[in-house]
């Protein structure tokens, strides 16, 4: 049999008609189904976004019960288009699939295995590294500790697991999300609307149509995600407190922030410090001095312009401070030189120190465009989640579809196997370009960018982050996080049977004018409009629930 070109190009391959659902969720999940033996008729009818294709040595396709239902080539060359996942049990049909990705360069499609099998995601990464891995967790019945788990996820090169909808509640998706893992829920009908609003990222049921009627149920602009907010270089609060030093980061923990993110540099004595600029200059006090040409207690000597009473504070010092604060994450930006040993040798610090402090669970890498050495760090913290960060010199959000998926596409390409999500300056992306994202289960939250030309005010920064909130992105770094912490992150039913409104700060307020949205089946969920600071509106839901 000739090898059919499936794919022209890695681009062309990307850049394939989505099967966007028509919905007002944002960032609908990803709806996803199981070929079966009705799968190339049910693919054209329902039009799936992902599908997963159970693959054996000989490249054929089987069905649930073993059955063949045809080859790979013939499942990949219908006429409507998905993004394939292969899914995959021995090491003969990863020699196989690596053959097949190659000839038809394939890029837009994903890896699966059992997590059993986890391991064999080692040697199908190294042969396709272009291609996102996922665990496939519904033989697992429990999971006593998500971040112990989530940590097994990425040590096997995965960010993204499948579970069965029981395992997929509210806290279980958020604790895996905090740790930057995709959740896809296989769920049977009756189950869609709980599980939808549990916040998992993609579900794979038998009937899309019967999800995309679920979908359509939902008012314009409905949120049923946390959305995560960052602390640009820690929670300075309006200039009470420095960038970029501990008590910055204690205090995003103190109001309960999700997360903060903060530079790092090596000093000339192999101590790992926080520090975003490359001198001294304008900063620090006497002459101006390259950071990294200093030791330690030569940065000691000198004191913050801004703030006397700061100097330099040590990673490891961070790090013991955050433990207080078991819910913080903390998003680590390795700032060293473009010299290779020397980002060789900060990684090596820093992993030692994240393993003297236990915080392996409260902290991530943040690697740039600039950042040498991205696959030998993943090698050095393969527990670790990754978010790769670029920057533009278009200062405008994707306006057609080819320009989302160009973008989406390069920056998916780059990252992808040493990363578990993407950040970009948030005048590059919008509601459009999510929506390519979400297809490759990689979650996106871009960082403030006003900061690089003049001070962040907060109605520049304010004005995008609603903007934002409605895209549906995981979440948002910025330097203006504080002023989030009043508005209503989630619904929830008190014991009464009543909605109650949780803020972002942890306080309870009682939901005044609540309203009901009917799901179908018995299903229902309360729900809340939300004005955001600059009169954009996002709405918020409850658990769903029967009477």
């Amino acid at each position: 049999m000739s090898v059919k070109p499936l794919y022209l190009s890695y681009r062309d391959g990307f850049l394939k008609e989505y099967r966007d659902a028509v919905t007002n969720i944002a960032a609908a999940p990803v709806v996803g189904m199981w070929a079966e033996s009705d799968f190339a008729e049910k693919v054209r009818a329902q039009k799936p976004q992902n599908v997963f294709l159970r693959v054996d040595e000989k490249l054929n396709v089987l069905d649930s019960n073993g059955k063949v239902i045809g080859t790979l080539y013939d499942c990949l060359n219908i006429e409507d288009c998905f993004v394939p996942i292969f899914c995959f049990d021995s090491l003969r049909t990863v020699k196989a699939l690596e053959k097949f990705v190659f000839e038809n360069n394939i890029a837009n499609a994903g890896l699966c295995v059992t997590y059993a099998k986890r391991g064999l995601l080692d040697t199908a990464f190294a042969a396709m590294p272009a291609l996102h891995c996922i665990v496939d967790c519904r033989a697992v019945k429990h999971i006593p500790n998500v971040l112990k788990f989530a940590g097994n996820v990425h040590e096997a090169h995965s960010m993204t697991v499948i579970l069965r909808a029981d395992l997929a509640d509210r806290k279980t998706v958020r604790t895996f999300r905090s740790r930057l893992v995709t959740v896809v829920a296989e769920a049977a009908y009756y189950e869609l609307p709980s599980v939808l609003l549990n916040g998992v990222n993609g579900i794979i049921t038998d009937n899309p149509d019967s999800l995309y009627e679920l979908y359509r149920k939902f008012p314009e602009n409905s949120f049923v995600r946390h959305y995560f907010m960052y602390a640009h270089k820690g929670y300075q609060q309006d200039g009470k407190f420095g960038e970029n030093t501990v008590s910055a980061v204690v205090n995003a923990g103190k109001h309960r922030l999700d997360g903060v993110e903060v530079d790092i540099k090596r000093s000339l004595d192999h101590k790992s410090v926080i520090m975003h600029n490359p001198t001294t200059r304008g900063m620090f006090t006497g002459e101006e001095r390259v950071f990294e040409e200093l030791t330690y207690p030569e940065m000691l000597e000198r004191r913050r312009t801004d703030y006397p009473d700061e100097s330099v504070d040590l990673v490891q010092d961070m790090l013991t401070a955050i433990k207080k604060y078991p819910k913080l994450q903390t998003i680590i930006e390795i700032k060293s030189s473009e010299r290779f040993y020397q980002v060789e040798e900060l990684t090596d610090i820093v992993r030692r120190e994240i393993e003297e402090t236990g915080t392996e669970y409260q902290t991530m890498i943040l690697l740039g465009d600039m950042t040498p050495g991205i696959a030998y760090i993943h090698r050095m913290c393969p527990r670790l989640p990754f978010v790769y960060a670029f920057c533009e010199n278009k200062v405008t959000p994707p306006e057609t579809r080819e320009e989302a998926e160009t973008m989406v596409f390069r920056y998916v390409w780059n990252g992808r196997g040493s990363v578990g999500a993407l950040c970009p300056e948030d005048v590059n992306v919008g509601r459009l370009y999510h929506e390519y994202a979400k297809m490759n289960l990689t979650p996106v939250f871009p960082w403030t960018r006003s900061w690089y030309f003049k001070p962040s005010t907060w109605e520049e920064d304010g004005r995008q982050g609603d903007t934002n909130y409605q895209a549906g992105y995981h979440g948002w770094t910025t330097d203006h996080a504080g002023k989030y912490l009043g508005l209503p992150e989630s619904l929830k039913i008190n014991a009464e049977g009543k909605p109650v409104c949780v803020l972002r700060n942890g306080r309870t307020v009682p939901a005044e004018n609540a309203f009901v949205i009917e799901l179908g089946n018995g299903w229902k969920a309360y729900g809340l409009d939300v004005e955001l600071h600059f009169g954009e509106h996002i709405k918020i839901y409850s658990e769903a629930f029967r009477d």
